[in-house]
Formats: structure tokens, C-alpha cells, sequence
């Protein structure tokens, strides 16, 4: 059985090897997983069925700073990956982050 943790990882997997898609969830329509289909942040963690609270807090404290601080629960997920000068890596990284401390906390 895979654990939240394991999860949040398959999301990151799924944005290295896919790619970040920004403006909305998914840059199509269709079986995201399955096929392949570039996801934002929000759109990797639904896909992979963990965009649950203490998920979106872990992201938004691995995120950095200023995400954290202004972290009103999925609100400034989408804010923080849609900009501009936001990178793929970044995202993968982030999540890799949470992973780690959600299996730390045995979340």
C-alpha cells in the first residue's frame, strides 16, 4: 500500500517527467496519470489523490518563506506555482520536501 508520502513523490515523479503546467490543474482534459498530461502543483496532488490539508500544509512549508506565511490552505499553492520565474524543479523539489516530512510525521 502506498502512504501519503509515497504519494506526494508519485506527484513530483509525475511533474519531472511530464512537465508544470500553469493557469489551471491539467493543460488538458483526460486520464492525467495515464496519459501523461503536464499538471500544476494542486493538479499533481488531486491526481495522485493526496490534496488534502496536511499535504497542502506540508508543500506550502517546503515551498519557502513566503508561501508559508501566507498560506491559506490551497490559495497561495496555485499563486506561488503559477509565477512567472517558477521552475519545474522548484516544484519537484518542494514536493520532495513535503514527502519527506510527512513520512517523518507519519502523516
Amino acid at each position: 500500500m502506498s502512504t501519503t508520502a509515497d504519494k506526494v513523490r508519485a506527484a513530483a515523479d509525475h511533474i519531472e517527467k511530464y512537465g508544470l503546467h500553469k493557469g489551471a490543474m491539467y493543460a488538458e482534459q483526460g486520464a492525467v496519470v495515464e496519459q501523461g498530461i503536464p499538471c500544476c502543483t494542486v493538479g499533481a496532488l488531486h491526481a495522485f489523490g493526496v490534496n488534502d490539508d496536511p499535504v497542502r500544509e506540508a508543500v506550502a512549508r517546503a515551498a519557502g518563506p513566503d508561501v508559508w506565511d501566507d498560506y491559506n490552505q490551497v490559495d497561495e499553492i496555485p499563486i506561488w506555482n503559477d509565477a512567472d520565474e517558477r521552475t519545474a524543479d522548484e516544484v519537484v523539489a518542494a514536493l520532495r520536501k513535503a514527502a519527506d516530512k510527512l513520512e517523518a510525521d507519519r502523516v
